[in-house]
């Protein structure tokens, strides 16, 4: 474990230095020294006993994690094998710091801020934010908040965001497929409007299509839709439009998943008739059968590191580096056909 006599060490600096840093004490401390401290405590890994703070001064120890309602099944949110993940590694490192986990799914922004309000948590996780939500809970909430795989708003001087490569991933994605002779792919998405890491990821599909020569057709790139009333499926729609395309890409593991059980109930096997790739490399890519072709993020290192960022902005008021854009790569498995 590290401790703040390593962090002192490595700076070059007295602990009361360290001591006077964490504790937001630094008129006497220089912007320069400040910085170099912040720094090596993010190098480090540095995390301070919250648990002893927060018994000390009386706090509530509560971190709300938010996720905003998806379009897609909203009912059955936590189902999500991405979800699922990520919301238990948040919960192993907030019970290793002594802290409490305050889940919500949020039905609109006002439900996001009462929460955060009147349950006086200690900080906020929120997920899946579209860019104006994302200022207005910054300038609403008073609360230390991070943000996960919400783009948009990176101008903002108190903006945090653990996300992704989405552009590249999005690339790599429609690059791979178009070698696999693939000419006519939907990229479809879980929106009824492209936003956030689902843009970013059309955008890397778009680029792909362009750099090969392949025109780009709007009708291409479909919505999943939800009936109120559940009465239609929404892959009923990307059944019957199957014979214009040869590869559907999916901007989530749990859609692709979701449509290869679909499309083979229905006699149209994967990826002899049609290919499908995902994104995530969630548990469910290798589960299924065929096994995922897909996107791999790293959801556990995404989700420690909204930890770490969420407690620097609780104990120092900043984070070294408020926007991280973790890497991706693309796992091949048995889902797409080569057709050339």
């Amino acid at each position: 474990m590290v401790t703040m006599k390593d962090v002192a060490e490595q700076a070059g600096v007295s602990l009361m230095t360290v001591s006077n840093v964490i504790h937001r004490k630094t008129k006497r401390v220089s912007k320069e020294t400040t910085d170099r401290v912040m720094k090596v405590v993010n190098q480090l890994g540095y995390v301070p006993n919250m648990e002893a703070r927060n018994l000390a001064h009386s706090r509530s120890r509560l971190i709300c994690v938010t996720f905003v309602h998806s379009s897609r099944d909203p009912d059955l949110q936590l189902e999500d094998p991405f979800i699922s993940e990520l919301l238990d590694v948040l919960e192993s490192e907030i019970q290793r710091l002594g802290l409490f986990l305050l889940l919500h799914i949020a039905q609109d922004i006002a439900s996001i801020l009462n929460v955060a309000k009147t349950w006086n948590v200690e900080g906020s996780i929120i997920l899946f934010t579209s860019p104006p939500e994302i200022e207005q809970i910054l300038s609403s909430i008073g609360k230390p908040t991070v943000f996960i795989d919400c783009h948009g708003q990176e101008s903002l001087n108190n903006y945090v965001n653990v996300g992704l490569d989405d552009y590249g991933g999005g690339k790599i994605a429609t690059e791979y497929l178009i070698k696999q002779g693939h000419r006519e792919i939907f990229y479809v998405h879980n929106y009824s409007t492209l936003i956030g890491v689902s843009q970013k990821r059309c955008e890397g599909y778009r680029k792909a299509l362009t750099d090969a020569g392949i025109a780009v057709l709007e009708k291409n790139i479909v919505p999943l839709r939800v009936n109120p009333d559940r009465s239609i499926n929404p892959f009923q729609s990307l059944f019957e439009r199957r014979n214009e395309v040869t590869a559907m890409f999916f901007d989530a593991d749990a859609n692709a998943v979701d449509a290869v059980n679909y499309f083979q109930d229905r006699n149209i096997m994967i990826p002899r008739d049609l290919s499908i790739i995902g994104f995530d490399d969630a548990k469910s890519s290798r589960i299924v059968r065929p096994q995922l072709t897909t996107v791999r993020q790293d959801i556990r290192l995404k989700g420690i590191l909204a930890m770490q960022q969420l407690v620097q902005l609780i104990e120092f008021g900043r984070v070294e580096q408020p926007i991280i854009s973790n890497p991706v790569e693309l796992v091949i498995r048995n889902s797409v056909r080569n057709i050339n």
